[in-house]
């Protein structure tokens, strides 16, 4: 990240019809800078934190480095290409996972979200079989693959959008609060999968979290970001 900096632009709305009609023909817009000016860089294989309070820019941050949203200055690149062209060399190298947002589809079984992401990823059926039941295996999901989404509890969602998220191997993994609302335990199983996915495959990993215990457990290198600056940079949190 070079100079990168993106404004969120929002509008005001008037009350009322006589305020509907005013804003048909006129709205007051108010521009909010929520990243201001960051360089960064970050190499291959590490494990990253991104801590701040509320407002602090943190999914703002997570979404350019997906090419959800575009810089409004400044350039990003990851294997040297852009993330706003939406390329899909690039989209075939990271995996993505929101807190708030769900891969799954809620009457039905995850088995199925992950047969529908191995034919968007194009994986051979050999390859797929064997990263699923790698997956199932050390997260613990063999009895739960066929059930319904909405029937399973938010630890065992939380899984099974990580193993979404990881199906294609992908050599960059962006998670954004990914232990939200999870029990100690839950978030402890999570840590020794991200850390052993690290460990063996090199996965890049860069993660948004409110949760100190997220910190201290996997990352290697911690950002503290206030307001769209980074205002604190860390490094060798981790000696393993």
């Amino acid at each position: 990240m070079k100079n990168v900096s993106f404004d969120y632009v929002t509008f005001e709305k008037n009350p009322g019809l006589k305020g509907a009609l005013k804003d048909f023909f006129r709205r007051k817009s108010h521009k909010k800078r929520a990243i201001n000016t960051l360089n960064l860089t970050i190499k291959d294989g590490e494990v990253i934190g991104l801590i701040g309070p509320n407002g602090a820019g943190k999914t703002t941050f997570a979404k350019l480095l997906t090419g959800i949203i575009e810089a409004t200055e400044g350039n990003i690149k990851i294997d040297n290409i852009n993330p706003a062209l939406h390329c899909k060399s690039f989209y075939q190298n990271i995996g993505v996972m929101f807190g708030q947002k769900t891969q799954l589809s809620w009457n039905l079984p995850p088995i199925d979200t992950f047969n529908m992401l191995s034919a968007i990823y194009e994986l051979t059926d050999k390859n797929y079989k064997n990263r699923l039941n790698y997956l199932v295996e050390v997260l613990n999901l063999k009895d739960i693959i066929k059930i319904p989404v909405r029937k399973l509890s938010l630890g065992q969602r939380v899984k099974c959008e990580l193993l979404c998220a990881l199906i294609h191997s992908p050599k960059y993994l962006f998670l954004d609060e990914p232990t939200l609302g999870l029990d100690i335990e839950t978030q402890k199983n999570i840590y020794d999968f991200l850390l052993e996915e690290n460990r063996i495959n090199k996965t890049t990993i860069i993660f948004t979290s409110h949760n100190l215990r997220d910190i201290e457990a996997i990352s290697k290198r911690l950002l503290i970001l206030v307001q769209g600056h980074i205002i604190l940079k860390l490094s060798n949190l981790l000696c393993k």
